[in-house]
């Protein structure tokens, strides 16, 4: 529920100083995801503001809203961006095997 996301976020690990990561997420996670029914993937997906967007925006920090702008601010340009020249990702010109199947 929204309400069970917010209580799960509120929870999240603090940032280390000088860094963008946060110490013990990965442990913290696996001990409070039993307690709500859901993976510890689920609670850092939350934490990482991959989902429940909406219900935990009202808990972001000034820090966290310009890092989640920032963030998808150039996600924004990779979806605009020209494709590269991996774009058509077939099998290179003459790599085609020519075992009959």
């Amino acid at each position: 529920t929204p309400e069970e996301a917010a209580e799960i976020y509120s929870m999240r690990p603090e940032f280390a100083k000088g860094s963008n990561l946060r110490r013990g997420c990965m442990i913290k996670s696996k001990l409070i995801a039993p307690h709500f029914g859901v993976t510890p993937k689920t609670v850092r997906d939350i934490w990482h503001a991959r989902t429940w967007v909406t219900a935990t925006k009202h808990l972001w920090t000034e820090d966290e809203i310009a890092y989640h702008a920032n963030r998808d601010a150039e996600s924004e340009d990779e979806e605009r961006s020209p494709p590269s020249d991996f774009s058509n990702a077939a099998s290179p010109t003459g790599s085609a095997d020519s075992m009959k199947r």
